[in-house]
């Protein structure tokens, strides 16, 4: 409930430009749905969300576009279906082992 009344009050301005920074961190499992599914809604609408998050599937279900950093280097940027693939991606977030498995 807290993070939908943030995400109201965020949208009371009607601004074109909205920043989401852990938009799921504390959230229960079954809450995360519903608010990628708000999220999903405000970009339909055409707003343009900037989101740092670090849990994929919500990523996946909302980008565009995805700039991964790794030690604040950027280690891919695209679309959604090339930087899930990408070697480095996968090498700083999985581990060097499964990388050499991808």
């Amino acid at each position: 409930e807290r993070k939908r009344l943030e995400l109201a009050r965020a949208m009371a301005t009607r601004p074109r430009l909205l920043m989401l920074d852990e938009v799921t961190g504390g959230v229960d499992q079954r809450t995360i749905p519903h608010l990628v599914s708000l999220i999903g809604r405000l970009r339909e609408q055409g707003l343009t969300l900037v989101v740092i998050e670090h849990n994929m599937r919500v990523i996946m279900a909302l980008a565009d576009r995805i700039v991964a950093l790794h030690l604040g280097e950027v280690i891919a940027d695209g679309p959604p279906a090339e930087v899930v693939r990408d070697r480095r991606l996968i090498e700083a977030y999985l581990g060097g082992a499964y990388a050499a498995r991808a």
